[in-house]
């Protein structure tokens, strides 16, 4: 099943894929063309990309719908002409492509959609393509929207060791809404059971994104959506060079997005500290 997501590395569609990649701790990458060239400038080294050995897209599309089982395409409206090569070069390869109106669709739809595309097609390398950023304001929200959401269906689909059930009765007491991330993290581990703090201490990293779905909501609601106290969650914003909700007319499409981002640096922060106060020891 789904095991690695790429693209080209330009701003809107691909780099939303290659950021929500990321999140979840799944590998990413892709081929991106000479100077690791993209219309902002050259793409960060945060993301693990292969240069071509020239700044061409056109080569660059060709060698990731080359390089991965099919190519999922994002776009709102008509295609630009990069995105519609795309589609042309994975028709040409007899390579499987699916396209998703983001603006025609809601979010459910078209992650069922692409859950039954990943599936029907036995796809582990998904490459995902469509406008910059500049050609389609949206498109980067709509795309990681989208793409959490597929992540979601995935995770839902195996067995990760975790079920809903068990979850009932995790939260066992309540606490004052801390204001940094250090004291938010130590108050979600003293809520959970001991059960369930030791079973996520022995959780292989690789599965962060069903611990991330099981916790999430929880989380958001309890130190974002219904605290009045809105510190905790500006501080994070700030650390990462976004202003607070409400200063800047950060869409709420937005707010969710950063909100879920703050959930997943918890979820890792929790597992990285019950690692080391939970996790089972050799004795010699």
């Amino acid at each position: 099943m789904l095991r690695k997501i790429i693209s080209g590395g330009q701003t809107g569609a691909d780099q939303a894929a290659l950021d929500t990649a990321i999140k979840f701790n799944i590998q990413h990458g892709g081929f991106i063309p000479k100077g690791r060239k993209t219309e902002m400038g050259a793409l960060p080294a945060k993301y693990i990309m292969e240069e071509m050995p020239t700044g061409s897209y056109p080569a660059r599309t060709r060698k990731n719908i080359i390089n991965s089982d099919a190519t999922l395409i994002i776009a709102g409206g008509s295609l630009s002409r990069g995105t519609e090569l795309t589609r042309k070069i994975a028709m040409e390869l007899e390579k499987p492509c699916c396209h998703i109106d983001y603006i025609f669709m809601d979010d459910f739809e078209a992650s069922m959609i692409v859950h039954s595309f990943i599936i029907d097609n036995r796809i582990e390398i998904l490459n995902v393509a469509g406008p910059r950023l500049s050609n389609d304001p949206g498109i980067y929200q709509g795309t990681r929207s989208i793409v959490e959401a597929v992540i979601y269906m995935v995770e839902l689909s195996m067995d990760n060791g975790f079920q809903r059930a068990e979850y009932n009765e995790l939260f066992s007491k309540e606490g004052d809404t801390p204001e940094t991330m250090d004291s938010a993290v130590k108050q979600l581990a003293s809520i959970l059971t001991l059960k369930t703090r030791t079973r996520i201490a022995a959780l292989d990293n690789s599965r962060i994104a069903g611990l991330y779905f099981e916790l999430s909501d929880y989380i958001m609601d309890k130190f974002i959506f219904k605290t009045d106290n809105t510190v905790l969650f500006d501080k994070y914003l700030k650390n990462n060079s976004v202003k607070p909700f409400g200063t800047t007319g950060i869409s709420e499409p937005g707010k969710m997005i950063r909100a879920g981002d703050f959930a997943m640096e918890m979820v890792k922060k929790l597992k990285k500290n019950l690692e080391q106060s939970h996790g089972l020891r050799v004795v010699k």
